[in-house]
């Protein structure tokens, strides 16, 4: 009589000598690190760990292939504003607004002299 495995956990244990329960178990743990940065003290984060099962069966035998994912929320980034010229360039100085500091006064002073 042979030996069978219905246990679950059994399965995913022997999946590559093992590799796959320790491939798990760091995903898990990057994700949990990452959702309590993205957290913050006051805030929330979620995300998923994804272990896949693929079977392949061929006659009397059954490869097995195991896949762990991960989804996290994406790096808060901030934005920085431009403005658009009428050429298509951007600046950091609104186009209707006069400038505070001009670059060079002595220019403006001889234009008008």
């Amino acid at each position: 009589m042979t030996k069978e495995i219905r246990d679950p956990l059994m399965i995913i244990g022997t999946l590559e000598r093992g590799d796959v329960t320790v491939a798990l178990e760091e995903e898990i743990k990057r994700t949990l690190a990452l959702l309590y940065e993205a957290a913050g003290p006051k805030g929330k984060a979620k995300g998923t760990v994804t272990l896949t099962l693929a079977f392949d069966v061929q006659g009397v035998s059954c490869s097995v292939e195991a896949g762990v994912a991960s989804k996290t929320p994406k790096q808060k980034r901030s934005s920085t504003m431009f403005f658009v010229t009428p050429e298509g360039a951007l600046t950091q100085e609104h186009p209707s607004q006069i400038p505070m500091f001009p670059q060079d006064l002595s220019d403006r002073r001889n234009a008008a002299g």
